[in-house]
């Protein structure tokens, strides 16, 4: 267990290891269902900005484009825009490893220990990896409810307000 606590030197920065197997991981698992092309959640997502851009039905089927329908708020067709706009594959990709960074970066704003921080992304790490391989959402409203706390903590109550909001009106 303490070799995931070990640091070592890269790109002339101190990492963990327990670091480098997160992203590591993340990209694998994304990168995977790309070159398979099984990322029918990101065709939803990406479906919604497309469908919002031109007015149409948010929630109707739309069977030529993914199966399933959607469930995000319109709200989520804007924060998707900026991958929905790229090639398919490379705005999936760029998804779920963001997901899994801010997923990251809200473990580590947790007024923990470092040890408890690394602890908690251990535990995290299959739930992001089952994000990360169906291109879901939920890191991203994991990452909002942690800020959102950590937020309440310093005492900024809009911001965490805002993450709550954000949460609520994009997941429906």
């Amino acid at each position: 267990m303490n070799i995931l606590f070990k640091k070592i030197k890269l790109f002339n920065k101190e990492v963990s290891v327990i670091t480098i197997i997160w992203f590591a991981l993340a990209l694998i698992a994304a990168l995977v269902e790309v070159l398979r092309h099984t990322y029918n959640n990101y065709l939803i997502f990406e479906g919604e900005f497309w469908h919002l851009w031109q007015q149409k039905n948010l929630y109707a089927d739309y069977p030529d484009e993914y199966f399933d329908s959607n469930h995000y708020g319109p709200i989520f067709g804007v924060l998707i825009a900026p991958f929905a706009i790229l090639p398919t594959g490379v705005g999936a990709l760029i998804w779920s490893v963001l997901q899994a960074w801010l997923l990251f970066y809200a473990i580590k704003k947790l007024p923990v220990s470092e040890r408890n921080q690394f602890v908690i992304l251990a535990i995290s790490l299959i739930e992001m990896m089952t994000n990360a391989h169906n291109l879901e959402f939920n890191s991203i409203v994991t990452a909002w409810l942690i800020l959102a706390f950590v937020l309440v903590e310093k005492e900024k109550d809009f911001w965490a307000t805002l993450f709550i909001a954000a949460g609520f009106l994009v997941k429906l």
